[in-house]
């Protein structure tokens, strides 16, 4: 690992040949992820990275693809280790000055450190019996006792508790056991259905594709397990009382089932809303019901443009018939 946790950076380092180049073809994007692959070169050991391109992508959330190509389509890292890793030579060479540097102030801290020692006087050394204080350039220096530089260090861990990194802390939540969401009650669901729409088809095989429409559904409805199913039973109830629901709808004899209850949103909804509910009001077309009543809004509908129907062909006949009275008054019978 690269003894130092930071790397310079040049503030005209987007203007650099190789970098313009990234930029062009991958924009700011291209940018941030090179100087991201610096950063982890920094932080890696001997600040080289495998080319592991997938995992690389991971960390990075970009494609493999583009990081392939940043690393060996700009000239801004080199290979090594046969191909099968890289690093960057500017970062290496900045490591290396920066050791250097680091070398030659330590060396003569070192060296003024021994001048200074040979200039001091010596230190005395009191009594045994006072043997926690000592002289050094005739400043008399009391020294804590163990005892006591144990106790203030306990006192600042109660007063200023240790700060847990941010990576521990995620790392503590990916660990911590996470309670999983209730299951959907699909049997609960079925037995209702075949408990409450009796006169419907039943339900003999709960299928996947039931078990999605399900959770969809119950998922809309939002609440506990429990307000769900109260919700179910209310709606499902409204479906038995509907004739329309129930093959009154003049479609051949079509009647509701389970899995066009749970088909989609819009039905469920059209139920709730009364939609399909009965209606017993007159018809203004006696004739189009037995019992001289509609069932809902659309049977209404369909018995009035019935009645506007037999109207106009009975109006039509009247014209015909006058017709034929003239004709015949004019021109005589045939």
């Amino acid at each position: 690992m690269c003894k130092k946790t930071y790397f310079n950076h040049d503030s005209n380092a987007r203007n650099d040949e190789k970098i313009v180049a990234l930029r062009i073809r991958y924009g700011a994007e291209g940018y941030g992820v090179y100087f991201m692959l610096i950063e982890m070169l920094q932080a890696a050991p001997g600040c080289t990275l495998e080319k592991d391109y997938k995992a690389l992508a991971f960390d990075l959330r970009v494609s493999a693809r583009r990081i392939k190509s940043i690393v060996e389509d700009f000239d801004l890292f080199t290979p090594t280790d046969g191909g099968n890793s890289f690093y960057s030579e500017r970062l290496i060479k900045y490591a290396s000055d920066v050791d250097e540097s680091y070398e030659r102030y330590a060396e003569a801290g070192r060296k003024g450190m021994k001048a200074r020692w040979k200039k001091s006087e010596p230190i005395t050394m009191l009594s045994e019996k006072h043997n926690d204080v000592i002289d050094f350039d005739n400043d008399v220096i009391q020294a804590t006792p163990d005892a006591e530089i144990k106790e203030e260090n306990e006192r600042e861990k109660e007063t200023f508790p240790p700060i847990t990194p941010y990576k521990e802390k995620e790392k503590a939540k990916e660990d911590s056991p996470k309670s999983a969401p209730p299951a959907p009650p699909y049997g609960e669901v079925v037995d209702m259905w075949n408990s409450v729409c009796r006169t419907l088809p039943r339900v003999v095989k709960l299928t996947d594709v039931r078990r999605m429409k399900i959770r969809q559904r119950l998922s809309e409805w939002g609440g506990t397990p429990t307000e769900q199913l109260a919700t179910l039973r209310a709606l499902l109830e409204r479906v038995e009382a509907s004739p329309f629901l129930h093959g009154a709808s003049g479609r051949g004899g079509w009647t509701a089932s389970f899995d066009w209850f749970f088909a989609n949103e819009s039905n469920w909804v059209k139920v709730s809303e009364g939609n399909y509910d009965a209606r017993p009001e007159l018809l203004t077309n006696a004739n189009t019901e037995p019992n001289g009543t509609y069932q809902n809004r659309m049977d209404r509908e369909r018995a009035e443009n019935a009645e506007r129907k037999r109207q106009l062909a009975e109006m039509a006949a009247n014209a015909c018939a006058k017709a034929d009275a003239l004709n015949a008054a004019r021109f005589g019978n045939p």
